[in-house]
């Protein structure tokens, strides 16, 4: 399905039972290289978060995390694509290529 229509927001688990997240995620970027993707894992090794992001993900969550925190950074999400944003959610939202994201603001690209 998303060969054949890239979608803007990709949630995934990273620990997958036929493929390691790392590739999924290299597959995915390859395909559509403008795709959110959000990771998410019960694993809080900071080796593995650092070999996924380094495959160019939006953020990466840990679980169990707080419903609330992962709602609001949804919302964000959402806003973001129509223009400047603040973002005001529980964790911090991790850098993605060509956004500036220590200033809060995020110019749309």
């Amino acid at each position: 399905m998303f060969m054949i229509s890239p979608y803007d927001l990709v949630l995934m688990e990273v620990l997958l039972p036929d493929m390691r997240g790392e590739e999924l995620i290299s597959r995915l970027k390859e395909l559509s290289p403008n795709t959110w993707i959000v990771a998410m894992t019960g694993n809080n090794s900071r080796e593995m978060e650092v070999r996924i992001r380094e495959r160019g993900i939006l953020y990466y969550m840990v679980k169990p995390f707080e419903t609330e925190n992962f709602r609001s950074l949804l919302e964000h999400l959402t806003k973001r694509s129509s223009g400047m944003q603040r973002w005001t959610g529980g964790d911090s939202l991790h850098q993605r290529k060509r956004v500036p994201i220590a200033t809060g603001y995020e110019p749309r690209r």
